[in-house]
């Protein structure tokens, strides 16, 4: 499975319906813009698409290898943020961050793994006391590929 596969419209949908309590219902988007570069973007299901992405990242990727890839991702300025170093396991792409995530005093911690049909996500952003402000620090979001 090439990386750009990873581009699609994917939704939580069933997994916040099962959990509501702890999950809310996410759409995400992952979009190709040519050159090894994409968007990747986050809506609240009951805003979409009617409203601007609550999350929203640009990302380039340079491929090492058929099963290696590095991921640098920007924000919406092309700003530097957080690099992950993404395998392919023979079942999916495994991202980890490379090294330590800070931005704006914000400790990210994020991982993620996808194949043709699933994404998972499990993301959180701490303060310099480790106190949680955003994400969640337990529990991953299962995104199921709509298109």
């Amino acid at each position: 499975m090439e990386f750009k596969e990873l581009f699609g419209d994917y939704s939580n949908q069933s997994q916040a319906f099962m959990y509501p309590c702890e999950y809310a219902m996410i759409r995400l988007l992952w979009k190709d813009l040519g050159d090894n570069k994409s968007i990747s973007q986050s809506f609240y299901e009951y805003d979409y698409p009617n409203v601007k992405p609550y999350r929203q990242s640009y990302h380039q990727h340079i491929e090492i290898s058929q099963t290696e890839v590095l991921l640098h991702s920007y924000d919406m300025d092309w700003n530097s943020t957080c690099d992950h170093q993404v395998i392919w396991d023979g079942n999916f792409w495994i991202a980890k961050p490379c090294g330590e995530c800070i931005v704006k005093d914000i400790k990210i911690e994020s991982e993620f793994k996808f194949n043709q049909q699933k994404c998972f996500f499990q993301d959180a952003g701490y303060d310099k006391n480790g106190k949680l402000v955003w994400g969640k620090s337990e529990g991953i979001f299962e995104f199921t590929r709509i298109s």
